[in-house]
């Protein structure tokens, strides 16, 4: 056969044509969907499907394979594909930039590829245009003449979905897919999904770990640390929808977790490793403290006792816990030096968003271990996440229950009254919503989620020289 006759065959088969001119050789687990999507395309079947692979297991490359082999397929004919994201920066973008590459790495083809236009990439006379599902975007005057991908589909608007791009297909019979991560059951990406018409590709860990051991290795690992109550793990992981929106931050199971049977100390132990988190109160400092009231925001430290198994994962029992109502700076440095001396945490993590960072730089300048941390609302998902799935595995433990304890029982009211509302499948918004009482303790216990990598040292002496700041203009 002529090197013309090979290339016409090998258009016939999607995975033939990769292994042509694609610098990746698509896994077992991927050729599958490659193939069934692309014939439904050359039969113009004008079928949907939705495809949810665990994280970073190769999504991505099989829709960048799919508009690499469509584009060669097609490219002596003025024939479209329409990828939509949640973003166009950076999520469209890069996008286009995987397939702009494989092309390029593609030697042969290169020179019949063009960029003209920042959404648009072309090959020969098709092109792929890569837009922004956003609704303050514009997707004027496109037609999806062979594919409409919707990329996280989890996170793009329903009625910007049925109003602007939907009818992309009308006049084409276009092949939809829809590319995502499972999130609730208020998402396109769900709704889809489940439709009596879906096409659906599920791939699971264990067939991916099949082909990259390795992967199986990390995902036992996360399920290990953090059990299949997190949300983490049920969406990214294994594939399953949250039938949810908002729901109490910590479920039953996971507070019963958090109960420890040790003592609270009230100091480190010889030997034992420590780190103390301390969230600094919004309201304004005052001259002298108030009477203790659950509708004021406090500053609250926490002090845990830090072990790690074999496998480095890391175990917190609360050991100590202070907390200060509308105090001084002064009284609170003053304060945090004393807890620093009877606790020798190798960091005290801070909390600077509003007020605590000038405290943080008093402490920093008595030479402390301070490590900053701004709670923005990416950080404080992260923090409520990684609180969740500290309790679901048990690796965050409390003291016993210690009557007359009123920083203990905050807490737990705390823990009561929190709520969790999931607002993408990156982000989620949480904290206690009843005005009657504040999530100080709860943040202050959340915030060892930042300390997660940092290094740790066994206990030793402390002692602060030279003159006290207190006694300075601070």
């Amino acid at each position: 056969m002529s090197n013309v006759e090979l290339l016409l065959a090998a258009m016939q088969d999607p995975i033939n044509l990769l292994r042509m001119f694609y610098i990746h050789r698509p896994r077992p687990y991927q050729e599958a969907a490659i193939r069934s999507i692309y014939n439904s395309i050359l039969h113009q079947t004008g079928d949907q499907y939705t495809l949810l692979f665990p994280r970073q297991s190769g999504k991505n490359e099989v829709s960048c394979m799919i508009e690499f082999a469509l584009l060669m397929r097609f490219s002596f004919g003025d024939f479209q594909i329409v990828k939509a994201a949640p973003s166009f920066r950076p999520q469209a973008v890069n996008s286009l930039a995987r397939l702009k590459t494989r092309f390029e790495q593609a030697k042969r083809l290169k020179r019949f590829l063009r960029h003209p236009y920042p959404d648009t990439l072309s090959f020969r006379h098709a092109s792929a245009h890569f837009v922004s599902a956003s609704r303050d975007a514009s997707q004027v005057g496109l037609t999806a003449s062979l594919l409409l991908e919707c990329d996280e589909a989890q996170d793009v608007d329903l009625d910007v979905w049925d109003t602007r791009f939907l009818p992309m297909t009308a006049s084409t019979n276009a092949v939809v897919v829809y590319y995502g991560t499972p999130w609730t059951s208020e998402t396109l990406l769900y709704r889809e999904h489940f439709s009596p018409e879906n096409h659906r590709i599920l791939v699971d860990w264990e067939t991916v770990a099949e082909s990259i051991p390795a992967y199986g290795d990390f995902v036992r690992k996360q399920i290990a640390r953090l059990t299949t109550g997190s949300p983490i793990i049920q969406t990214q992981y294994l594939n399953q929808f949250l039938d949810y929106n908002v729901s109490p931050l910590l479920t039953k199971t996971a507070q019963s977790r958090m109960k420890g049977r040790h003592d609270p100390q009230r100091e480190v132990k010889p030997g034992q490793r420590t780190i103390m988190c301390l969230d600094v109160a919004s309201t304004q400092l005052i001259e002298a403290a108030a009477a203790p009231d659950p509708r004021v925001d406090s500053s609250a430290a926490v002090v845990f006792g830090v072990k790690e198994d074999e496998d480095g994962t890391r175990r917190y029992d609360i050991i100590a816990r202070h907390g200060w109502q509308l105090p001084t700076q002064p009284i609170l440095v003053a304060a945090v030096k004393d807890l620093y001396q009877r606790f020798a945490p190798s960091h005290i993590l801070v909390d600077v968003t509003g007020l605590g960072a000038g405290l943080f730089l008093v402490l920093e300048a008595l030479g402390l271990p301070v490590l900053p941390i701004t709670i923005t609302s990416t950080v404080k998902s992260r923090m409520g996440f990684g609180l969740i799935g500290l309790a679901e595995a048990g690796r965050l433990r409390d003291y016993r229950h210690t009557p007359g304890d009123p920083h203990q029982a905050a807490f737990w009211a705390q823990v009561a009254a929190a709520e969790l509302e999931l607002l993408d499948s990156r982000r989620c918004k949480w904290g206690v919503k009843n005005q009657r009482i504040h999530d100080d303790q709860l943040v202050a216990a959340a915030m060892i989620i930042e300390a997660e990598t940092l290094p740790l040292r066994d206990a030793s002496s402390f002692v602060i020289e030279a003159h006290d700041p207190l006694e300075s203009d601070f």
